[in-house]
């Protein structure tokens, strides 16, 4: 049964988190420092630097587990588990005070792939699927150090090391994702076997 965590804003424009579990208030001030952290030492990096990845990562996973532990308990629940973070709620909030605006979009932008809970990122798992729910917007946001990205995707055909198991079929693959894609909204660019298909 998947697990829905949901970032939500109250009247006095005040940050929840919500889940199965329960709701916490979030503080903002804390919440800022996160992606101004992220926003300067993440997204502005030209190379990825893996032992910096990896505390960024903890420190996300434990701001988002909390004193509660409802992340390491969702974990730990099932063998097989599907999280959503929804952050639709705070992206698409109008009328916000530019503060808590810049907070609201910033939430969407985190790197939630970097989750670390010590073991390593969540996102290698085989068991597990974590899901960010991002609203895409066609406007336009002038907030100061937050970005309104475009949704890029990059999916990469590649054969497992594994001798047991055969080869890819590179071509039978680009096939599949063209077809899966086939009518949408997306652009999709494949050149070559190795480069995989770009959606954008």
């Amino acid at each position: 049964m998947p697990l829905n965590f949901t970032f939500a804003l109250s009247q006095q424009q005040t940050f929840e988190l919500r889940c199965d579990y329960g709701s916490r208030r979030l503080d903002k001030a804390e919440l800022a420092a996160l992606i101004d952290l992220c926003e300067q030492n993440y997204y502005a990096q030209q190379k990825d630097y893996l032992p910096y990845l990896t505390q960024l990562g903890r420190q996300l996973y434990q701001w988002l587990d909390g004193k509660e532990g409802w992340l390491r308990r969702a974990l730990d629940e099932a063998d097989e588990q599907t999280i959503y973070l929804d952050l639709i709620k705070t992206s698409e909030a109008q009328g916000l005070n530019p503060e808590t605006e810049r907070v609201a979009l910033g939430l969407a932008h985190l790197p939630w792939e970097l989750l670390d809970d010590g073991a390593g990122f969540l996102i290698e798992r085989q068991n597990l699927s974590l899901l960010p729910v991002r609203s895409v917007q066609q406007r336009q946001t002038q907030i100061i150090g937050v970005q309104n990205r475009p949704l890029r995707l990059l999916f990469m055909a590649t054969s497992p090391e594994d001798p047991r198991v055969p080869s890819l079929g590179f071509e039978r693959e680009e096939a599949n994702i063209l077809q899966a894609t086939k009518g949408s909204a997306f652009g999709v660019d494949c050149r070559g076997k190795r480069l995989g298909c770009r959606i954008s």
